[in-house]
């Protein structure tokens, strides 16, 4: 996200503001403009066989913008920029100087200075370039006031770029004479243009239900090369093809993306149409495009419902043996409890027990707790017949910590009444047994207090929730929206309606829940219907690992509302009220990270179609209190993308199977199976093997990741959970009827819904490896949120991953719903002083630390730079300002920054001292704050942060730069963060770049980063002449290193250098996941300087392709799906030749650095820029050049 982006000048902030006007207009007489050309002999006669450059700048007002065109020709070619853009070329063929090309310049042009740029070619004989730049007022010919120049740099066209040092162009003559004589034609500019519109989209989603404020997109496609798009027209209409809502008029601006409507208020829950049309840069018009659609969303007035509760430990205490302090610190034991009771009907009792609390009624064992970490969190539920019982529980308190028991059975709850003891004699948990010699029982705390708080959660079966309705005309439209304050699935007449999974995603539901839209009109039926979900508890009433459990709320709620609309023009809604209908599932028990326990002796037959009897359930509960701020689903949601079959299946135990997926991913399995009735098959999760061959689970910490599925016995049955989900390869299966066959199992891989984008292939197969590692970790870990690993008790959304992992994130698949709604999470969470938190959603309460708090900045600004839109960055403003000046306000006088921090966490032995790390992320976030102001129009913060980021970088050189470049105590990271912020002047750059590189050196050409250094070590090094040293490092196949992990195994990057250790031990299992992306962030290094797929604008509107072979490679390719289209950078070499291919979508241009010491051929398109550096617009080409 650094490297060459940090010096991003101000002419790529800069954006023209569209111009509202007609077609372009007709192209104006080159009479009375000059040929021109550089001043070398005689060029009216002959020139070298070479490209010139001419340049002039002018000033336009406001209203000279409209129409402002320029009409050019060139002998023999002329390619044309305006203030730094190229926008058209002349055809590569025979005497294409005599018909003069169009440009339409309005889009391009701003109000003040501006610059226009030539390139001519000549190809032999005489040459010149002749052309008029009209604009309203403004009229300029082609003279000797233009400058000219033999040679240029890249920068050339910019409009800052100083041609003092340029010579003036020599005048050839008036057109009309000499030996062109007036054999130039104007161009037509009715011709229809090559140019067609397709792809289109709005919020970057195709024909979007639920949207709230639609934001326009499409892309171009041709079959000639080098096409820009001057202008468009958007019409909305409510039929397909009609603008009787809004008519955008004709628009001049090279926009594609992220338009906004401008049109009268939209109507809620209504379909409208659009469609696009465009004039290319030459002024021809396109046509229009297919009609597209959206839907607008609701305010949802729908009550949210859900099952009675489970049962509540209100008014229950815990209780222990009466010794010492048991809510701080018991000892290691067993304790008993008894209670004998009198029931005039059969009650649930809720009970749990820290550390476990196992249950008898009457002598008979009915319940026992699970024997892993923290399951006292988890409440069991048995039934108590009515009569007299006797209730007999004995609690085991397994480490030195504290201990309790709680348990509610009706109005009877664990209170000072209840008999405890340090031993369980023979019989103890019989009805006549005498326990009056027991002690009373100590009450140490009331439930929601002491040190467990009000975690414990009383699972119920997943409810069943419907309702059915009666449809007796036709329907012309209908629409369904749907949330939930937990996870659904929802069902329409049996079908279940969209594919998301984990619907509606984690939000800090406080603040804000998502509901999504859906076009349901085929699925109504005429007669009976119903409407059906299934609720899980997810992150609102669920586990949230070490977090704690029940955040939000303590059981799950659902909502929809379906509005049906007749061919009568009547309308009907049927949402969630009162009246829907409940009843238990097959579902016993769901949690993200406990795992899922169906029975399906338990499954209901067609409970969620039309026509079924539900007389019998129960009445739903509505939730009372506050509703929820609800809002249209920002982020495309998960959906299961790919299925693994097992590669092996073992049995290092008699009945223990284990099911190798050959990959670790996040997801969940389908289990195929048959057997006797009652028959529980257990599924257990987990990344990794023991050196026996069974499963490793001590890396998952309190995570059970385990599903139970118990059968029907009616043949051959599939399960697959509904709401859980798992980090794993490995698979334990126990309790299977017979022997598992590779059909028996699947493992279903879910991520955040987005398209595949980019790909990057090498010569080094390890390397490539490295690449899918890198990929499958950010499948894994891109789900609802960017979260920091999918298999332990954490799985939160960890901001310093995502800061630095968020660049190389948008380039494997499409992560721009999942970016868009974390940016709002973070806001979200930020607190009343500025400061962002540690995690999004906040669930921990730190906050304020030097790169993770700085993702509140990072990410808009990767949103800006990958995709190219400032939305988010004007959305969130504010918040990132106050982040700002949170930082200033915690510096120092001196703009020293010593503030607590993570630091660069994980490195390898080569620690980096708060204060360096927390003042070069103070400067960097001020300097991107300022850059987002100034492309958002904020000019006056875009000069007081761009101020602060200046002093800051002059305040960390002279506490951290020494005059031979050192930084700080010599890490590795103070250096990358040094060079990649910016935060170092000119003169030293280099010294600090060298000290890097003999740092790396010194261990033997190995990394020692960790996640702060990780993104930009490899970067800061090739962009200051250490290549050689960036690719050492890549290709390092020993510790520490990605080959490294690839050599042990691994199919994800992992969270340390050394998750397994060289000796072949592991790392402490209290913080050893196998799937990590921080450190994979060196992906985006991959995409932009190995493979050489680079933005050389915000959203690649302009693109780099500038490949840096290396190391032992001998081809690599980076190819990327933008917003524009496809872009590819393929190079080769064999012995000392190098060829480079290279694909760049239409409406961009892309600026080519080939690899080599000299170019031996370049594509006839390409303008040479300096060095080995061509521009080409549009179109596929192929240069090749020696070593």
């Amino acid at each position: 996200m650094k490297g060459p982006l940090a010096a991003l000048t101000a002419a790529l902030l800069l954006t023209p503001t569209p111009a509202v006007a007609a077609a372009a207009d007709p192209p104006v007489s080159l009479g009375g403009a000059h040929w021109i050309w550089y001043p070398e002999g005689d060029p009216a006669s002959s020139a070298p066989v070479a490209t010139r450059y001419l340049r002039r700048t002018f000033t336009v007002a406001a209203g000279d913008i409209a129409n402002a065109q320029l009409v050019v020709t060139g002998d023999d070619t002329v390619d044309v920029w305006v203030n730094g853009v190229r926008l058209a070329g002349s055809p590569r063929t025979t005497d294409s100087w005599k018909r003069a090309i169009y440009v339409d310049l309005s889009g391009s042009l701003h109000t003040g200075t501006n610059t226009v740029a030539l390139a001519a070619r000549n190809s032999g004989g005489p040459a010149g370039v002749l052309g008029r730049l009209h604009a309203g007022a403004v009229d300029l010919i082609t003279d000797g006031s233009w400058r000219a120049a033999s040679a240029v740099p890249e920068n050339w066209s910019d409009p800052d770029y100083s041609d003092a040092s340029w010579t003036t162009a020599r005048d050839l003559g008036a057109y009309g004479a000499g030996q062109w004589g007036s054999n130039v034609s104007l161009p037509d500019t009715a011709a229809a243009s090559p140019v067609s519109v397709t792809g289109l989209t709005v919020n970057r989603q195709v024909n979007p239900v639920g949207v709230d404020a639609p934001r326009f997109g499409w892309r171009l496609a041709s079959g000639i090369g080098g096409q820009m798009q001057g202008r468009y027209q958007l019409t909305v209409g409510t039929a397909p093809g009609a603008a009787d809502v809004w008519d955008s008029g004709t628009v001049a601006s090279p926009r594609q993306t992220d338009l906004g409507y401008g049109g009268p208020a939209l109507a809620a829950n209504r379909t409208y149409h659009w469609r696009v049309r465009v004039w290319d840069a030459q002024g021809r018009p396109s046509g229009w495009s297919p009609s597209a659609r959206f839907d607008t969303g609701i305010t949802m007035t729908a009550a949210f419902v859900g099952a009675p509760p489970a049962g509540d430990l209100s008014g229950a205490g815990w209780i222990w043996y009466p010794e010492g302090d048991p809510a701080s610190s018991a000892p290691v034991a067993t304790r008993y409890f008894r209670r004998t009771v009198s029931l005039a009907a059969s009650t649930p009792l809720v009970v749990t027990g820290d550390d476990t609390a196992d249950v008898w009624i009457n002598g008979v064992p009915v319940s026992t707790s699970p024997r892993v970490t923290d399951s006292w969190k988890t409440a069991a539920t048995v039934t108590v017949p009515a009569g007299t019982s006797t209730i007999a529980i004995a609690a085991s308190n397994t480490t030195v910590s504290p201990a309790g028991l709680i348990a509610k059975l009706g109005g009877t709850v664990t209170d000072g009444s209840w008999k405890s003891s340090q031993s369980g004699p023979s019989g103890w948990q019989q009805p006549g047994f005498d326990d009056s010699g027991w002690a009373a029982a100590k009450v140490l705390a009331s439930y929601g207090s002491g040190p467990w708080g009000s975690q414990v959660q009383i699972p119920g079966p997943a409810p069943y929730l419907r309702k059915g309705f009666t449809v007796g005309k036709p329907v012309a439209r209908a629409r369904l929206f749907t949330t939930a304050l937990g996870l659904h699935d929802t069902y329409l007449n049996g079908a279940r309606v969209g594919v998301e999974r984990l619907a509606p995603g984690w939000t800090d539901y406080t603040k804000r829940l998502q509901y999504r839209g859906f076009d349901v009109t085929s699925a109504i039926k005429q007669g009976d219907n119903a409407l059906a979900a299934q609720l899980g508890r997810g992150w609102y009433s669920g586990n949230l690992g070490f977090a704690g459990s029940q955040r939000y709320g303590t059981q799950p709620w659902y909502a929809a509302q379906l509005i049906i609309e007749y061919t009568d023009g009547t309308s009907a809604t049927v949402q969630t009220d009162g009246s829907w209908r409940t009843k238990s599932s097959n579902i016993k028990t769901d949690d993200l990270y406990a795992g899922e326990s169906q029975d399906a002796r338990q499954t209901t037959p067609n409970w969620n179609r039309e026509g079924y009897d539900d007389s019998g359930w129960t009445p739903v509960v509505v939730k009372p209190g506050t509703r929820p701020t609800l809002v249209p689903q920002l982020d495309p949601g998960v959906t299961v993308q790919q299925e693994l079959r097992p590669v092996s299946i073992t049995q290092p135990k008699p009945g223990v199977f284990i099911a190798d997926l050959g990959q670790n991913f996040t997801g969940w399995d389908r289990l195929r199976a048959s057997g006797p009735a009652g028959t529980t098959i257990t599924l257990r999760h987990g990344e990794i093997l023991n050196a026996d061959g069974t499963l490793y689970t001590a890396n998952l910490r309190a995570a059970q990741a385990t599903d139970r599925f118990t059968l029907a016995g009616t043949g051959a049955e599939t399960f697959e959970p509904r709401f859980t989900v798992h980090g794993y390869r490995y698979v334990e299966i126990t309790g299977f009827p017979g022997t598992p066959a590779a059909d028996s199992l699947t493992g279903l891989a879910a991520w955040t819904d987005g398209p595949a984008t980019g790909t990057f292939t090498s010569s080094d197969t390890t390397l490539d490896k490295v690449q899918q590692a890198i990929l499958w970790g950010a499948r894994s870990n891109l789900l609802s949120i960017p979260t920091d690993c999918p298999q332990r008790d954490e799985r939160l959304g960890w901001t310093g991953d995502i800061a630095a992992f968020g660049a190389t994130s948008t380039f494997n698949f499409d992560t721009y719903g999942l970016l868009n709604k974390f940016a709002t999470d973070l806001v979200d969470a930020q607190r009343a002083d500025g400061a962002f938190t540690d995690v999004a959603p906040d669930v921990l309460g730190g906050a304020g630390k030097a790169g993770w708090g700085d993702a509140g900045v990072i990410v808009p600004y990767t949103i800006w730079q990958r995709y190219g839109d400032l939305g988010p960055a004007d959305r969130t403003f504010a918040a990132m300002a106050r982040w700002v000046d949170y930082l200033r306000s915690t510096a120092g006088a001196d703009l020293i920054r010593d503030q607590d921090t993570y630091g660069d966490w994980l490195n390898v032995n080569d620690g980096t001292g708060n204060d360096l790390t927390s003042t070069a992320y103070f400067g960097w976030s001020a300097r991107l704050v300022s850059r987002m102001a100034a492309a958002t129009g904020r000019s006056a913060q875009a000069a007081s942060y761009g101020t602060l980021a200046d002093q800051v970088a002059a305040a960390f050189t002279s506490r951290f730069v020494a005059a031979d470049g050192t930084v700080g105590t010599g890490s590795q990271t103070g250096y990358v963060l040094a060079l990649a912020f910016g935060l170092v002047p000119a003169n030293r750059t280099q010294a600090v770049a060298d000290k890097l590189a003999a740092k790396v050196a010194s261990r033997d050409g190995h990394l020692s980063v960790g996640f702060m250094g990780v993104e930009n070590l490899l970067p800061v090094l090739a962009d200051h002449g250490h290549v050689d040293t960036a690719y050492r490092i890549l290709q390092q196949p020993g510790y520490p290193g990605w080959g490294y992990m690839i050599s042990r195994g691994a199919t994800t990057i992992w969270e340390r250098w050394d998750g397994i250790r060289p000796d072949g031990s592991l790392q402490d299992p209290g913080m050893n996941s196998f799937n990590h992306y921080g450190l994979g962030s060196v992906g985006d290094w991959l995409y932009r300087q190995v493979g050489g797929v680079a933005p050389a604008a915000p959203g690649y509107a302009r693109v780099l392709l500038a490949p840096k072979p290396g190391g032992t490679l001998t081809s690599a390719s980076s190819e990327l799906t933008t917003a524009y289209g496809r872009v590819r950078s393929a190079w080769s070499r064999s012995g000392s030749a190098i060829t480079l291919q290279v694909v760049v979508a239409p409406g961009t241009t892309a600026t080519v650095r080939v690899p080599g010491a000299a170019v031996t051929s370049a594509p006839a398109e390409a303008v040479p820029v300096g060095g080995t550096s061509y521009v080409v617009g549009a179109g596929s080409f192929t240069f090749t050049a020696s070593l």
